[in-house]
This record gives C-alpha cells, sequence and structure tokens, in this order.
C-alpha cells in the first residue's frame, strides 16, 4: 500500500537533489521539457516519473503502443527526457554495435577511437562535453530524436560497459536508481557528475539506510576491501516516509519484511562504497542453495544473458537437491530476423529457430561470451537451456 506520502515524499527528495545539481551547474527540469512515456503506469516507477514531470510543469507524450516502434516514436516526439530500464538500453547497445560493425574499416576505426577518447574523458570529469558529439555521436543522437539532455535507468542492473558506452556515443548523462515497489520506485540516485558507474548512487534525502550483515552468504557490515579498508556489505534495510504502509490485507508478509523499528528489508545485498554511493551486488530473496552447498542468484544470471544480442528474456531455475541450473530464454525478433537472413533462413518462423541446432548454438555461443564478461562462476552457468518462441508476458501467466 503506497499511501501519498509515499510519492510526495519522493517528488520533494528529487527536487532536493535536481537543486544540487543545479547549483552544480547540472541540468533542470523545466517547462520546455518532454518526457516519453511507454513503462506501464501501473507501475511505481513511471508512475513517479510521471507524476514528477508534471509537477515540474513539463509535457508528456505517450508511445504508440507498439514496443517495436518505439524508436520512431522518440524520433517522431524528440523527448528531452528519456526514462527506460536495462533491457531496452541493451537493444539500443546491441543495434548501434551491430550498424558499427557493418560500416567500413576506416569508419569503424574512427568511431572506435571516439569512443575510446571520449570515455577516458568521462572517466576523469564525469560528463564530458566534445566536438566529438557533433562529428562523430549526431547520428546516433537522432535515434531518439536529437534532444535528449538526460536519461536514466532503474529496476535492474545496467551493465558498466554498456553504461558507459551509451553515455559517450548518445552525449548524454544517464542517472541510475535503485529503489522497489514497496519505497516508491526511489531511493537512491546517481549524480551526472558522478565519473562513476556499476553503482545506483546515494541515499535520497527523504530516507535513511543500513546494511546488516547475511553471514550465510559471506556478507559483514565489516568487509573490507582489497586495501583492507573498511567496505561494508550486507541486506539493504530502508526507513522513511518514502517506504509503504504495508502489503494490503496481508499482516503476516508485512511482518516478515518490516522490523520493531519500522524499517524495510528490501531482501538486497549492498555494497556501501567509499564515495557513499550504494552498489547492489546480490540478492538475498531470490537465491536458492544447489546440492554441493553453492548458493545460486538467478538474477545475476539472468542479467548477463540477456547483454546477447540474441537474447530479449532469460528465466533461470534450480533445485536444491541438483548440482546445476537450468533456463529458459526467448530471443530477440530483431537480431533473430537478421541471423536467419544471414544465414540462409529467412523464411523460418520464431518458433522454428528455437528449434535449428544451428540457431541454438549461436544463442548459447553468445550467452557464454556475457557469462565470461560477467565471470560467473562452473556452477552458476546452466546446464540446460530451452529457447521459447514465446515472450514471457501476463498474457500467458508467465512474466
Amino acid at each position: 500500500m503506497l499511501p501519498h506520502r509515499c510519492f510526495a515524499s519522493n517528488i520533494a527528495a528529487l527536487d532536493i537533489a535536481a537543486e544540487a545539481e543545479e547549483e552544480g551547474g547540472g541540468l533542470v527540469i523545466s517547462q520546455d521539457d518532454v518526457h516519453l512515456s511507454y513503462l506501464p503506469l501501473a507501475h511505481s516507477f513511471e508512475r513517479l516519473v510521471v507524476e514528477y514531470v508534471i509537477c515540474k510543469g513539463a509535457r508528456i507524450g505517450f508511445y504508440g503502443g507498439e514496443m517495436q516502434k518505439l524508436l520512431e516514436d522518440a524520433v517522431l516526439l524528440q523527448p528531452t527526457l528519456f526514462i527506460s530500464v536495462p533491457r531496452l538500453y541493451n537493444r539500443i547497445f546491441d543495434k548501434v554495435s551491430a550498424k558499427v560493425k557493418r560500416q567500413a574499416w576506416w569508419k569503424q576505426m574512427v568511431f572506435n577511437t571516439a569512443v575510446t577518447y571520449k570515455t577516458s574523458k568521462l572517466r576523469g570529469s564525469g560528463f564530458p562535453q566534445s566536438f566529438l558529439d557533433s562529428a562523430v555521436f549526431r547520428e546516433t543522437q537522432l535515434a531518439l530524436g536529437g534532444r535528449v539532455k538526460l536519461m536514466a535507468t532503474g529496476s535492474a542492473p545496467l551493465a558498466p560497459n554498456v553504461h558507459e558506452f551509451l553515455k559517450v556515443v548518445l552525449c548524454c548523462p544517464i542517472l541510475e536508481g535503485y529503489g522497489l515497489t514497496e519505497t516508491c520506485a526511489a531511493t537512491c540516485v546517481a549524480s551526472r557528475f558522478d565519473p562513476q558507474v556499476g553503482h545506483v548512487g546515494g541515499v535520497l534525502p527523504h530516507a535513511e539506510v543500513k546494511l546488516v550483515s547475511v553471514e550465510e552468504m559471506g556478507y559483514t557490515v565489516m568487509d573490507t576491501n582489497e586495501r583492507g579498508e573498511l567496505q561494508p556489505r550486507g541486506e539493504i534495510w530502508f526507513r522513511g516516509n518514502a517506504v509503504c504502509a504495508g502489503y494490503f490485507r496481508d499482516p503476516e508478509k508485512t511482518r516478515e519484511v518490516f522490523d520493531e523499528h519500522g524499517w524495510f528489508r528490501t531482501g538486497d545485498i549492498g555494497v556501501l562504497c567509499p564515495n557513499g554511493a550504494l552498489r547492489v551486488v546480490d540478492r538475498k530473496k531470490n537465491i536458492f542453495k544447489l546440492s554441493h552447498g553453492e548458493f545460486v542468484s538467478p538474477e545475476k544470471i539472468e542479467n548477463l544473458s540477456i547483454q546477447a544480442p540474441l537474447v530479449a528474456q532469460a528465466f533461470v531455475h534450480g533445485y536444491s537437491d541438483k548440482s546445476h541450473v537450468v533456463m529458459v530464454a526467448v530471443p530477440d525478433g530483431d537480431e533473430a530476423k537478421k541471423w536467419s537472413l544471414q544465414n540462409g533462413k529467412g523464411g523460418s518462423s520464431m518458433a522454428c529457430l528455437c528449434e535449428d541446432p544451428a540457431f541454438v548454438a549461436a544463442v548459447l555461443e553468445q550467452m557464454q561470451t556475457a557469462w565470461k564478461a560477467g565471470e560467473l562462476k562452473g556452477f552458476e552457468k546452466p546446464r540446460a537451456i530451452f529457447l521459447s518462441s514465446d515472450p514471457f508476458s501476463t498474457a500467458n501467466d508467465s512474466s
């Protein structure tokens, strides 16, 4: 249950954070800004964004209803604000990378050199303006209408390499935030001036946070980093006006997640960085132990797997009496179509491709590359993978 105070305190906290950014030369949302709304309005994330945009007097354009045409809607609307989730940012990353690879060698060299140069500047000063923005990256900016000045991401971790790459080629800061439905979406938000990625920023002024040791998973508030400095790790607990009043007509569930002092147990494992930012590294609630005693976080495996261009969705499952995990994956429609044309199977349906050994091998190869980059351990890698042509959704009771 999210009473009015949850949204009101979140909007006030975001406004305080925005004022601090403005004083440092940051971006300000005004009546001239336009937000492209496409995330479900029933979700607290988009609901909060819409209410904040209305509060600032800015405008909202709603997408046409077809996800495949979302980028076309962006070109038409020319938004200045683009709020999305890692799944879409991964798709943009894949499309830009694939387009660059199809260009002449010298164009690839120019683009990659520009990315390397600007990335080094980015890591030094947070978000530098560069002559490369108009000389090299203008076409990439036009993919979202050409006017986007602020982007944000939430709901799941955004891979650091994807985050940095998109900040560079879209010439726009991408703020990563963290929160849950129970905390009204926004509890932490990174600053546009922070040159580091891979964390969700500091806690907004409307909330308190603390880490609680989870010794069975090896996380304690007395942990140290490789230099021997204190770096607390543990389950993230929140308290404040943005935290929900409980679960509707479910007092037992409410008692499970709240302690006697009003602290809400998120179930997420966090690390407190030296600069005060929070980094979400694991999940306590959605973990299970395999037969050899190792804990597995399915969300970690799923988030890495969907970085493969051919994969749109992934679901990982396992049992405590088994020594491995299994996966159901849904291919990305656009990428699957490209693969079929390149491999002489242009007339194949998605269902046929999911049973094609060559296509299955291509999907597995891409996922293995993503797993290697994410440093998955052997027991975390799915032993069996099933490709489904039906996307996970509420319509087929699989979301």
